[in-house]
């Protein structure tokens, strides 16, 4: 009989015990999150406040830390960064970020719409989405990779009365950027984007997706950071525009710079698949050039269903074989 409940205590005990070592994890665990939350808000506010400053302004609204117990992230209720020395400026809505505690350098984020955004020599845009999200993994001295996907975007002007038709629309679209050696690689790809056509002057043009791969010989995140697109150069591995019912394509690759006057320079190649449907697009474009398309594309059909042609752009002004499009304006 004395066995038995010897047994038993000895049995409650270690009962007692485990569920005293689980309590004390949990306790620690708790602080241990806590801690951490502490110091991404704290780390958050100070890096907010170290931008604002060289006539800088940023703001994360309201900062707190979420996700607890097995996530911890960012919350701002909106954000905002002006660099008044560039004139940009970005605001948003509500941003959300997390990272599982277990791998806490693999960054997902939401942010709400709309954006207003400014670039110099033209009027605010507003622009909407119906999803924004972006992924990162964080490393030193820049992330090894960051991606960023939205659908269902719209940009018009700030002051466009409400019901407005937008002045570019697309059904997605995607950002992807990773270092390689000194240097980055980008990608990106949109699908059935769409411009009103009082952008377009007299013009018209079909709804239009594409993709492109780019190797900067520099890391390119300065200059869209505010530092301004002159003196930026990348190699186009590849750059694909097709309509949208892949009825025509055209294919884009070479070397492409812009100098410190803002002006681009560029030695690409041009394939075109369908090049008699691609006049006809162009022509639509470019109304006051239809007759010299079309006898251009005449000549190239000559050269097989699928010619290549030398597309150059020296100061800005652009031709492609012997038929010039026209001039381009500084950056």
């Amino acid at each position: 009989m004395a066995s038995r409940q010897s047994g038993g205590s000895g049995y409650t005990r270690r009962i007692f015990l485990l569920a005293l070592v689980i309590g004390i994890a949990v306790v620690g665990y708790t602080f241990g999150w806590n801690y951490a939350a502490d110091r991404l808000v704290t780390e958050a506010n100070a890096r907010v406040a170290a931008l604002n400053a060289s006539g800088r302004r940023a703001n994360c609204e309201n900062a707190e830390a979420h996700g607890y117990p097995f996530r911890i992230g960012l919350f701002c209720r909106s954000v905002m960064y002006v660099d008044a020395p560039s004139g940009i400026a970005v605001r948003a809505g509500a941003f959300r970020s997390a990272a599982q505690v277990y791998q806490p350098q693999r960054v997902v984020g939401e942010l709400d719409g709309p954006a207003i955004v400014e670039f110099p020599g033209i009027n605010a845009l507003e622009v909407t989405w119906e999803a924004l999200w972006a992924s990162s993994r964080l490393a030193s001295p820049r992330p090894d990779i960051l991606s960023v996907e939205a659908t269902n975007i719209a940009v018009g002007p700030d002051s466009a009365p409400a019901g407005q038709r937008p002045a570019a629309s697309a059904d997605r679209a995607e950002f992807h950027m990773r270092p390689s050696g000194p240097g980055s690689d980008v990608a990106w790809r949109f699908e059935r984007l769409s411009l009103d056509p009082e952008l377009l002057g007299d013009g018209t043009l079909p709804l239009i997706s594409g993709e492109a791969d780019l190797h900067f010989p520099v890391d390119p995140a300065p200059a869209f950071s505010g530092q301004g697109l002159r003196g930026l150069a990348t190699v186009v591995n590849s750059m694909v525009i097709r309509t949208a019912g892949d009825e025509t394509a055209a294919r884009v690759e070479g070397p492409f710079s812009i100098d410190e006057a803002g002006l681009i320079d560029a030695e690409l190649s041009l394939s075109l698949e369908n090049p008699q449907v691609f006049a006809q697009i162009m022509a639509e474009l470019f109304p006051a050039a239809r007759d010299q398309i079309r006898l251009a594309v005449a000549g190239v059909s000559m050269l097989g269903d699928n010619p290549t042609l030398p597309m150059r752009i020296a100061k800005g002004n652009v031709s492609i074989g012997f038929l010039n499009l026209g001039t381009l304006p500084p950056l």
